[in-house]
């Protein structure tokens, strides 16, 4: 199973990915309102828990160093270009 396998790895190696979004200009300040609703969302939730919990299998808990987060980038001015 490939969960397992990735499991089971003692190193991983993380790279960047750069997003990209294209959009006629009337749309950018929607764009970025649902790009920060999107970022706000993850912040507020367990999904690097629940990540990890589907790879390995078991029950892994990540607590969030900040509760606040959520709100930051709410109000965050994400520059899309």
């Amino acid at each position: 199973m490939p969960g397992q396998e990735l499991a089971s790895l003692s190193e991983l190696t993380m790279t960047a990915d750069m997003d990209c979004f294209r959009c006629l200009p009337h749309y950018v300040e929607d764009l970025r309102t649902q790009y920060n609703l999107q970022l706000s969302l993850i912040a507020k939730s367990s999904l690097l828990s629940d990540l990890l919990t589907q790879i390995t299998g078991h029950q892994i808990p990540v607590k969030q160093i900040d509760n606040t987060l959520w709100k930051k980038i709410d109000q965050a001015d994400y520059a899309l270009s």
